[in-house]
């Protein structure tokens, strides 16, 4: 039969029949051709139909025989694609082949993974394809390869890829346990949410489309058939069985619409199979055969059900309602989001209650009593039987017990504040002359009275050395704070267990701030393992270590698991607190800060702006974190080129900073930035002094190779250039670039930034071609920098466009 006369009979058909008709179409090419005809004997009783049916797939055999004829041959090695070069066929799948190859124009050395789309493609979709790809190439997230190039190729789509070297994950996790598996599945939904965010839906995730490097790494690969939401491009997302039918949504195989929700069935199934190391279903056959069973299958058992003992026991509960909700059949009643799902495993691993459980009394007083079972003997198993309001009644004791304790807690530690406040004032009162004192150096005078007071009096309470400690951390002076806070825990006899957790956390603060992270990741685990014996006891002490275990995540390379984070935290303290409290607008100005260095703007200004309204409730507007929102609102301000906004921003903080507070690194960080928006204006000879301050504090207060002060140095020795002091600048720059090598290696983003410094330098002194040389190596460093990056590639690409060669 002639294709035409198939498509003007199948334009009678109903809007019904003719869906039947083009699911029916997809699966039968999905057939080897042997098992066509008894799949339409069984399934297509109804001659017409079956008519119809061999119809199209007469004239699609027709098709594919006129493209065999023409097709491109495997790629060779040598062969050129766009800008890059074949090295070798490293794979081969059914939607193409999969190619190591190198960049061919010069731009610089670089290998990577070029995939080669199977099927040739129309003018229309070719468009399209390159449309998507310019959206898909911003998503820069260490958890995702990043998409380099894209285009077609003798009429062919292909793709290019960062090179990944690993694992696939399935096989990855086999020697790990569940908590193990359950992280690393969670870094995965939180790479899956950031493609959602910019509105890319994968539509095949699967475990072989995830790699896991040698130290522990994931990285998502593979969104050769993804599509982007939204915009210019927005359209119904349909797919045909260029899919995994094991892993894929029902409303993809239905061809239906496909949005977020349909890569979170994808991740419950594989959440599943790490779950149990088995799927949810038992398919066989070919792709056909395996989408009609998946379509016909009646409501999953839970994964637990696939295994026995206590590997059951662990998963029955929270995590197999985890995964059910995942696989829920309609969309709207799965999870919204890829990052939802990440939050509720959370609350698995935390012991808190899950979402996908919901709020009934019986399981929320089940998992109180699960999480916190010390102390219940085994003969409470026969009390199974008592009302619930009596164990209501035993969980308020406990409670009340628990705030009994607190408030003892705080009350010892507010004495011997107060006690310590006393000394000094005594201090101030004893100064020869009535010398006015700052505040830094009342508390140096003090501390040193106390520290020969300790070495008297070794057993004298650690509180009263907390005390000091935290009050030069309260100052900003990091350097100060955390040898009190290591003599702390060095103590013979060691202070109580409790107190020992709060040192650790205040010092893993201090090494954030001094840039020595992997001695904040010890400590503040540390801190966070004990708290996490006994969660309701310590929930607020659980919940402002969030704070700097998103700064950690963030240094780890890690934003946007540091956002999710913060998230739960924000979420958890308003219900705790109410957002008018002071807790709830820190943690408001530290997600901001997260979504600012994730180069998210909008959400930024958005919790600034909640911050700031809790500063204004609390009439605190004057207080150490309301300066600290208006720093980081003046950054937003800066990167939107809203100068002048920013600029009344820094002023208002620096007067109040310096009025109230005195000198610190907070004052440095407040100069610096300042300091660099001045010379952005023209402005270098009012830039200068307040950069060769920032430098200054920053290296008292935060030490020499701190992120703060070699972050100034990066401003001082751009407005030494632009002022003249030329063998200043070289001095200052060099110095830089040999503490950054040091202390972050040549990949951190403050390399980038100190190329960039020497770029203008060289500039400045006339030497165009070392400042392009310089603006090339900033270059290399920012395209592995992520999100971070982008407010830094502007400017190399504005001075690059200043530069003459």
């Amino acid at each position: 039969m002639n294709p035409s006369q198939s498509v003007s009979r199948s334009a009678e058909l109903s809007a019904q029949q003719w869906s039947l008709l083009e699911q029916r179409l997809d699966l039968l090419l999905g057939l080897p051709e042997a098992e066509r005809g008894p799949w339409l004997d069984s399934h297509c009783p109804e001659p017409e139909f079956r008519r119809e049916l061999e119809s199209w797939l007469a004239a699609e055999q027709q098709s594919r025989d006129f493209l065999a004829a023409t097709a491109v041959p495997q790629l060779q090695a040598g062969e050129a694609v766009g800008s890059w070069r074949v090295l070798e066929l490293i794979g081969r799948g059914g939607s193409g082949e999969v190619y190591r190859v190198e960049r061919a124009d010069g731009a610089y050395e670089q290998q990577a993974a070029l995939k080669l789309l199977s099927r040739p493609e129309e003018p229309e979709e070719l468009r399209r394809f390159a449309a998507e790809r310019r959206l898909l190439a911003r998503l820069e997230h260490p958890d995702i390869a990043r998409l380099l190039d894209g285009g077609a190729h003798r009429g062919r789509l292909y793709a290019v890829l960062e090179l990944v070297q690993g694992e696939r994950l399935d096989q990855y996790v086999r020697p790990m346990g569940l908590d193990q598996r359950l992280r690393l599945f969670q870094r995965i939904c939180v790479a899956v949410a950031h493609a959602h965010r910019h509105l890319v839906v994968h539509r095949d995730l699967k475990p072989a489309n995830v790699l896991v490097s040698a130290d522990g790494r994931p990285k998502l690969l593979d969104f050769g058939i993804a599509k982007v939401l939204g915009g210019e491009q927005a359209e119904p997302l349909t797919t045909g069985l260029r899919l995994t039918p094991d892993y894929c949504a029902p409303e993809q195989l239905r061809g239906g619409l496909v949005t977020p929700a349909t890569d979170v069935f994808a991740l419950g199934v594989m959440l599943f199979q790490l779950l149990s190391d088995q799927l949810p279903w038992s398919l066989s056959g070919q792709g056909l055969q395996r989408a009609l069973d998946r379509l016909a299958s009646d409501d999953l058992e839970p994964p637990s059900r696939l295994l026995t003992g206590a590997a059951a026991r662990r998963l029955r509960g929270d995590l197999d309602a985890i995964v059910l909700k995942c696989l829920r059949r309609e969309p709207g009643q799965r999870y919204a989001s890829a990052e939802a799902l990440a939050e509720d495993l959370q609350r698995h691993l935390d012991g808190r209650p899950v979402l996908a459980r919901g709020d009934a009394p019986g399981y929320l007083l089940g998992r109180l009593l699960r999480r916190y079972r010390l102390g219940f003997s085994l003969a409470a198993l026969g009390l199974v039987v008592v009302l619930a309001a009596a164990a209501g009644m035993a969980v308020m004791a406990r409670r009340a017990a628990l705030e009994r304790d607190i408030a003892r807690e705080e009350a010892e530690r507010s004495a011997a504040v107060k006690d310590y406040l006393l000394t000094l004032f005594r201090v101030a009162g004893e100064t020869p002359g009535g010398e006015t004192l700052t505040p830094k150096q009342l508390l140096d005078k003090g501390a040193e009275r106390l520290q020969r007071y300790l070495q008297t009096n070794p057993e004298a309470s650690a509180d009263t050395l907390l005390a000091l400690a935290e009050l030069y951390f309260r100052l900003n002076d990091y350097t100060g704070a955390a040898p009190l806070f290591e003599q702390l825990l060095r103590r013979d006899p060691p202070a109580a267990p409790a107190t020992i957790a709060k040192v650790q956390l205040d010092l893993a603060q201090c090494y954030l701030r001094m840039s020595r992270y992997p001695e904040a990741r010890v400590a503040l685990d540390a801190a966070q393992d004990y708290w996490a014996r006994d969660p309701l006891r310590y929930r607020n002490l659980l919940l402002e270590s969030r704070s700097p275990q998103a700064q950690l995540e963030r240094a780890e390379g890690h934003p946007q698991q540091s956002i999710v984070t913060l998230q739960a935290a924000v979420a958890e303290r308003i219900a705790v607190s109410g957002e008018a409290h002071p807790e709830s607008g820190t943690l408001l100005n530290d997600l901001a800060v997260a979504h600012f260095q994730a180069n998210q703007l909008p959400e930024a200004r958005e919790q600034l702006q909640r911050a700031w309204r809790v500063w204004e409730q609390l009439k605190a507007t004057e207080s150490v974190d309301a300066l600290n929102t208006l720093n980081n609102w003046a950054a937003v301000e800066v990167r939107e080129q809203r100068l002048a906004e920013a600029e009344a921003l820094y002023r208002r903080a620096l007067t109040v900073r310096r009025t109230l507070f005195g000198p610190s690194a907070a004052l440095a960080a407040l100069l610096n930035n300042l300091g660099k928006l001045q010379l952005r204006l023209g402005q270098a000879e009012q830039a200068l002094p307040l950069l060769e301050e920032a430098v200054a504090l920053a290296r008292q207060y935060a030490g020499e190779n701190s992120l703060n002060a070699l972050a100034a140095m990066a401003g001082l020795g751009e407005a030494q250039a632009v002022m003249g002091q030329a063998e200043a600048a070289r001095g200052t720059l060099a110095e830089l670039e040999k503490r950054t090598h040091e202390q972050f290696g040549d990949s951190h983003l403050l390399m980038a930034i100190t190329h960039l410094a020497q770029a203008r330098r060289l500039q400045a002194a006339g030497q165009s071609r070392g400042a392009l040389r310089r603006l090339d190596a900033a270059d290399q460093v920012l395209a592995g920098a992520g999100q971070q990056a982008a407010t830094y590639q502007e400017q190399v690409n504005a001075l690059r466009r200043q530069v003459q060669p």
